[in-house]
C-alpha cells in the first residue's frame, strides 16, 4: 500500500507525525528529521512491551502492577497477551510500546526508509 501526504515543513518540525492501523503505530517521522521509520512487521502480542513497566512510567497513570507489569495485561490460552483495555487503551501505551527506540523490550523493529 502506497500513502501519499504532503505535510508543510515548519510543521514536522515542532512535532513527531505518526500513523496508526487500528490501535497499532506503523510509522513515524520525530521532529527535525526528514526520515521516515516504518515497523518492520506486526505486533506479535508478547506482551514484552507490557511487562517492564519501571515506576518512573508516568505516561501510564495507575496500571502499574508491583512485578511491573501492566495489571490491564491479559495472558491467552494460546501464549498470546493482549491488553484488556483495547481500543480504550492510553495513547501513551500506543505510542511508548509500538518505538522501539524508547522500549527495547519489544522484538517488533522500526526501518528507515
Amino acid at each position: 500500500m502506497k500513502i501519499e501526504l504532503e505535510i508543510p515543513d515548519k510543521f514536522l518540525d515542532d512535532v513527531t507525525v505518526r500513523v496508526f492501523a487500528g490501535i497499532q503505530m506503523v510509522a513515524y517521522q520525530s521532529p527535525g528529521n526528514k526520515k521516515w521509520y516504518i515497523k518492520t512487521e506486526n505486533c506479535q502480542q508478547c506482551g514484552k512491551c507490557c511487562t517492564h513497566l519501571g515506576p518512573t512510567n508516568t505516561w501510564i497513570t495507575n496500571t502499574q502492577s508491583i512485578d511491573g507489569r501492566c495489571k490491564f495485561l491479559t495472558d491467552l490460552p494460546d501464549g498470546r497477551r493482549l491488553c484488556g483495555l483495547g481500543i480504550s487503551r492510553p495513547f501513551g501505551c500506543a505510542v511508548t510500546t509500538d518505538m522501539h527506540e524508547e522500549n527495547p523490550n519489544c522484538p517488533v523493529y522500526y526501518r528507515e526508509v
